[in-house]
């Protein structure tokens, strides 16, 4: 079961000792006794939930605490609790922005569900405003498989060993990632991701530890590395199995050593940096292969923490779907939408090879695409749910010439460009400008009946 970090604000200090007992299993507690200390602790940490006490001594109430929490940070969630409930208190409390109101001695199994139900609301709310922003995306889901992904997040989270994510492309690997740094106390330094893919051989050591001005013919500054801009923070390689062998040995001193050196510099230059690696291939079989080093495999996966496909989570795609529509229906038409329950079956029905990037890019063409789409022509033209290439009628040589062009410009459609925008990530400006065609081209590609 996900444990919730809980601050508990009550100035009787057997009580926050025995709720603390009582209830371990589910929350991990920090107890403040006073609105000042627990300020100082909201600053320090950033707990799930908030239990504030109503009577907190001669100096103050929790009315009074809760103002302050109210102006630090309106999102956090406080549920106000008292040894003497009070309508009065419960609607003052309302008033000021406490969720919940409850009896300090109530059920353990209340809270848990007020917490469950109302947090994960809020965190939804909170998700889709950073969106909207620009930031990352959450992880989102509650089946079984996921809520184990997600305790090792917040245990891994808690240390600074490197961690091996494994898992298909997809499911949000780089997310994982991100979530380990934002709740680590790494989080306010840089979180920096690289594909291991898109670095040149030639480049590495440059692009990972640096070079100094005149170290090479084009070196005519200064430039920092991957771990050096990192400093401090987190380091995510991705695709880390296409770094060649060379490489991956320069890699192991980096990570065993803590240092690295400029090219063309003199000095070496210690460096505090987590590694969090990701591999979509079994890095164990490139391992017996000869093609991965063995101790640099070892010295990543410290930590392991295996994404499940979107497949084995059934359970995850109604929530992780109605959160990208709204994403998305916010950003296109200022307004969230609800899928109904035929929609929702369509996408039940069909099996994500292409995991939550497939169902996010889904949801992003079908707002984009408006009114009268039908969702699982969408789904079918994927070229994710064939995979096969283009292919002709053997009569198409029977046919009079416009009718064989249109039937070939029509397979040519199907295939070419959603294989085009899959290549670049559902990114529909991009992929337009690869191809040297408007957007609206790509739009009218993709929603055009293949059947007319």
């Amino acid at each position: 079961m996900e444990k919730f970090d809980v601050l508990l604000i009550d100035d009787d200090q057997s009580y926050c000792k025995n709720f603390r007992l009582f209830t371990e299993a589910f929350f991990n507690i920090r107890c403040a006794h006073d609105g000042k200390t627990a300020l100082a602790l909201l600053e320090a940490a950033s707990p799930d939930v908030v239990f504030l006490d109503y009577w907190l001594g001669k100096h103050e109430t929790g009315l009074d605490v809760l103002k302050k929490i109210r102006d630090y940070d309106a999102r956090i969630p406080v549920v106000m609790i008292s040894e003497r409930t009070s309508v009065e208190v419960a609607v003052q409390a309302m008033k000021l922005g406490a969720y919940h109101y409850t009896s300090k001695f109530g059920s353990v199994e209340e809270l848990l569900v007020v917490v469950h139900q109302e947090l994960e609301r809020l965190r939804e709310r909170i998700l889709w405003e950073r969106s909207a922003q620009g930031k990352y995306d959450p992880i989102l889901g509650s089946s079984p498989a996921f809520t184990a992904v997600k305790e090792k997040v917040r245990r891994y989270a808690r240390v600074d060993s490197t961690v091996l994510i494994t898992g298909e492309s997809g499911v949000g690997k780089e997310l994982v990632a991100w979530e380990i740094h934002r709740r680590s106390a790494r989080a306010p330094r840089p979180f920096i991701a690289v594909n291991c893919c898109a670095v040149p051989e030639t480049l590495f050591e440059s692009e990972f530890f640096g070079h100094e001005r005149s170290a090479f013919t084009d070196a005519k500054e200064r430039h920092l590395g991957y771990f050096e801009v990192a400093n401090g923070g987190t380091l995510f390689l991705d695709e880390i199995g296409a770094l060649a062998m060379p490489l991956q040995a320069k890699l192991l001193r980096a990570l065993e050593t803590h240092t690295i050196q400029r090219l063309g510099g003199e000095r070496e230059i210690q460096v505090d940096v987590r590694v969090v690696a990701a591999a979509n291939q079994e890095l164990q079989e490139a391992v017996r292969n000869g093609v991965f080093r063995r101790d640099l495999y070892h010295r990543l996966n410290v930590l392991n923490l295996h994404v499940p496909p979107l497949r084995e989570r059934p359970e995850d795609l109604p929530i992780l779907a109605d959160y990208f529509l709204n994403k998305f229906a916010l950003q296109v038409v200022g307004k969230t939408r609800t899928l109904n329950p035929a929609e929702l079956e369509v996408l039940q029905r069909y099996d994500w090879p292409g995991n939550v990037r497939e169902l996010k890019n889904a949801m992003e063409r079908y707002v984009v695409l408006g009114e009268g789409v039908d969702l699982a022509d969408l789904l079918d033209s994927s070229p994710s749910a064939d995979g096969r290439a283009i292919s002709f009628e053997p009569r198409i040589l029977e046919l009079p010439y416009r009718e064989a062009r249109d039937r070939v410009q029509e397979a040519f459609r199907r295939f070419y460009f959603p294989a085009v925008l899959q290549r670049f990530g559902g990114n529909v400006k991009k992929a337009a400008e690869w191809m040297g065609v408007p957007r609206t081209t790509v739009y009218r590609a993709l929603q055009r009946d293949p059947k007319s």
